[in-house]
């Protein structure tokens, strides 16, 4: 992707596909934004705002067609794995398997709140999300 040609609308589309379907990661296009003159704050919001759409299309989609709607990306072991964390941790299951997109269908297909699902998720992730957008703010120094 040229970052400088697609700029914050880049950011956004990587985090909305990030969240939702494909394992990909905004985290170096947020610290290469930032190394190229991106605003580090708006870097970081188009990334959220990404992620909170992505997030919330495949939580709905889990939510409403169940676990037969999304067998095709989740292994049948991938379920029942995240299925158990949901169920030791609850709404702190969403922070630890942040990382693991996976999380985002089975929160819907497990029919967790959503004000709930989608406050841990902001959380985890606009976390993240400051500290690659600020760490490519310090990079810039460097280069």
């Amino acid at each position: 992707m040229n970052l400088l040609k697609w700029g914050y609308m880049g950011i956004f589309l990587v985090g909305l596909i990030e969240s939702s379907v494909f394992p990909l990661s905004t985290l170096p296009l947020m610290t290469a934004g930032t190394v190229y003159k991106l605003n580090v704050y708006f870097v970081a919001f188009c990334a959220l705002l990404g992620d909170f759409i992505g997030a919330s299309i495949v939580y709905y989609i889990g939510y409403n067609y169940g676990y037969k709607a999304v067998s095709r990306f989740i292994s049948e072991k991938k379920f029942r794995k995240t299925e158990a964390l949901f169920h030791k941790y609850g709404a702190f299951a969403i922070l630890i398997g942040e990382p693991f997109y996976v999380i985002n269908w089975i929160a819907g297909i497990l029919r967790f709140g959503y004000y709930r699902f989608i406050a841990m998720a902001l959380l985890s992730r606009a976390f993240k999300l400051i500290v690659f957008a600020f760490f490519g703010k310090a990079l810039e120094r460097f280069l």
